[in-house]
């Protein structure tokens, strides 16, 4: 189905809800340019761990007091680990190599436990230790099928994401990090409520990895989620940072649906809203300016991108 047809039939079940919806308290209201709104970026897919060292020592040459970082983990399992040079797990559950794609046999690729330890390494932990400085880092795991829990798959890798959250978690609180995960992907309670009974709705992870948040996309997750912070078997609590799409044949396309809703629930979201993909300096300049001059929202706008922003 075409995006575009399938945006309008969204966003007319959207109205169709909203009609009904009882928490609804937002008031959007048109402003000019103001100097609190900020266009800031999220390096996405940052998923060589080579590249960290400079991205680091760029930052730290800056004025910036967050960053936001995206990473991808695949899921090899057990059986396929040997095809992976570098795919190793203590529980024999497989791993997860850091990659966006389809990880192809016989490559390198750095893992979640490879994260790890450049996180807490001698080396680098004080890069996350900085009071004045917010290191984000949003994991985007790419699995199909995460609640057919009767499959040694799906059995294997929430084991590997239960294992790599503990360590993470355990690894934050004991050296006091400034280090935040988020959710993405595969691991938040996501997929439509249209999807009930498909595999797309993950509404077996609405509890899993309290106190994470994650991300909301309105093209894939339940349209409800959109005003409601309910904690429900669907998970709508968790999500707390909005994450649009910008579609290549009509950029604006979600950026005015949220904006004609005042943001819904967003619009008292301590987090900056994402926005993904926009592939050229057009469409970026078409989405930084809709941004500025819409609706403010004082942690500011992010765009997600593969580019390398920070180095302009």
């Amino acid at each position: 189905m075409n995006k575009i047809v399938l945006g309008v039939i969204i966003l007319t079940l959207i109205i169709i809800t909203a009609t009904f919806a009882s928490e609804i308290s937002f008031k959007p209201t048109k402003v000019g340019r103001t100097e609190d709104k900020t266009i800031g970026y999220q390096i996405h897919s940052w998923d060589d761990l080579r590249e960290w060292d400079s991205m680091f020592q760029k930052i730290q040459t800056r004025t910036e007091t967050e960053i936001w970082l995206k990473v991808d983990f695949s899921y090899i399992n057990e059986n396929r680990s040997k095809l992976f040079p570098n795919c190793y797990s203590p529980s024999n559950n497989g791993c997860f190599p850091m990659i966006h794609d389809s990880p192809i046999e016989g490559n390198f690729y750095n893992t979640s436990y490879d994260l790890l330890q450049f996180i807490s390494s001698p080396k680098n932990i004080d890069l996350f230790r900085n009071p004045n400085f917010n290191v984000f880092i949003a994991v985007c795991f790419k699995f199909d099928n995460p609640c057919l829990e009767s499959t040694p798959d799906a059995q294997s890798w929430l084991f590997l994401v239960d294992e790599f959250f503990r360590n993470a978690t355990q690894i934050i609180d004991s050296n006091s990090l400034n280090l935040q995960f988020i959710l993405d992907g595969a691991s938040t309670p996501g997929g439509a409520i249209l999807d009930l009974f498909s595999h797309n709705l993950r509404i077996c992870l609405a509890e899993k990895w309290r106190p994470l948040n994650a991300t909301y996309i309105s093209s894939n997750d339940p349209l409800e989620a959109i005003y409601s912070n309910e904690k429900n078997i669907f998970g709508f609590d968790r999500f707390q940072i909005l994450n649009q799409e910008i579609l290549s044949e009509s950029p604006l396309f979600y950026v005015d649906f949220i904006m004609d809703l005042g943001y819904a629930k967003f619009n008292e979201s301590i987090y900056p809203f994402l926005f993904w993909e926009p592939s050229d300096q057009v469409t970026i300049n078409t989405v930084q300016d809709a941004l500025l001059s819409g609706i403010p929202h004082s942690p500011g706008f992010q765009i997600r991108n593969q580019y390398r922003p920070y180095s302009f």
